[in-house]
């Protein structure tokens, strides 16, 4: 498990263009958890000593799991435009091999700044085959340094195609015109799953947040009505008022659970957008802050607002 962790990781890193191995972007974000943690209890002298190692434990995970939603949001971005520049680039070194140029300066004349990220992987495959490292060897190589599997087959498919003996022009020219084609596919299917997404990340930006809002405040409402009526006067009302039967919820409790429940639910709901999206719940990651950022401002904002417009009426009674 451990090593499957860290290959997922240097595949991340590798696709991001980070000159660090597994181990040490591990090593240094368990090094930066810790120490924000220990900084965290530091701050928590009046807390127990189980209160303030699960809030250093909470600190620690919440930097390990940021560490890896930047880390899997630059992989993603950097992937997408390669894959989108990937077709432009198979047209123009077909173009530039039906110029007359060879194999080896179509590909680096392939190498414009338009391809953005890509560009840069064309230009260190060119630079091997001036070295003397055959084309197809140096674009396997183009293959396993970027990590997606529109280029690692596409990459495949070239060099079968030249190993067969195929006209390589033709080769890139249907080949750059089938990812087009799929990218239309591609872009139907996401506008129809959009609308799916858009209903789920709907119930837990919006839906979940204002009933955990809306369910605070009625507690704080029972809660303040129940200590003005006093012990004898909610035991002679208890028949008739259910909820002031029994021990009453703290409202600070309320509080609390509400945070951490909207917590889950955000963690999960970026886990299924991941899924309904591309298939991968750890792609969804790449949502979670920005879920979490909505979803805890209007659970703050629906309790502010309820305070502000029926507080008054209720807490004056």
């Amino acid at each position: 498990m451990k090593s499957n962790s860290l290959g997922h990781i240097s595949t991340l890193l590798r696709g991001a263009k980070m000159n660090y191995t597994a181990a040490e972007f591990s090593a240094k974000v368990a090094l930066v958890g810790f120490l924000l943690g220990a900084a965290t209890m530091l701050f928590l002298p009046d807390q127990s000593l189980v209160v303030a190692a699960l809030v250093a434990l909470s600190v620690f995970s919440i930097v390990c799991l940021m560490a890896y939603v930047s880390l899997s949001t630059a992989f993603s971005r950097r992937m997408d435009a390669i894959e989108g520049a990937l077709p432009e680039f198979l047209s123009i070194m077909a173009s530039n091999i039906r110029s007359g140029h060879t194999y080896d300066r179509a590909l680096m004349l392939s190498a414009r700044k338009e391809l953005g990220p890509l560009s840069e992987e064309v230009d260190i495959a060119s630079k091997e085959t001036l070295t003397g490292t055959p084309l197809t060897e140096a674009l396997m190589n183009m293959a396993h340094r970027v990590p997606s599997q529109a280029v690692g087959k596409t990459m495949n498919l070239v060099v079968k195609g030249l190993n067969s003996g195929g006209k390589l022009a033709d080769l890139l020219e249907a080949t750059s015109l089938d990812l087009r084609r799929f990218d239309s596919i591609k872009r139907e299917v996401d506008s129809t799953v959009l609308v799916y997404k858009l209903f789920s990340l709907a119930a837990v930006c919006i839906g979940a947040p204002m009933l955990y809002a809306v369910t605070g405040f009625l507690i704080k409402v029972f809660a303040m009505t129940k200590a003005k009526i006093g012990t004898v006067g909610a035991s002679d009302s208890s028949g008739y008022l259910p909820f002031f039967q029994g021990a009453a919820i703290s409202p600070d409790t309320t509080f609390y659970f509400s945070l951490a429940a909207i917590g889950v639910t955000v963690f999960f709901g970026s886990l299924m957008a991941g899924v309904i999206t591309k298939g991968d719940e750890r792609s969804g990651l790449v949502y979670l802050p920005m879920i979490a950022i909505v979803s805890y401002s209007l659970f703050f904002f629906g309790g502010f607002l309820l305070n502000m417009l029926l507080g008054g009426f209720f807490f004056a009674l």
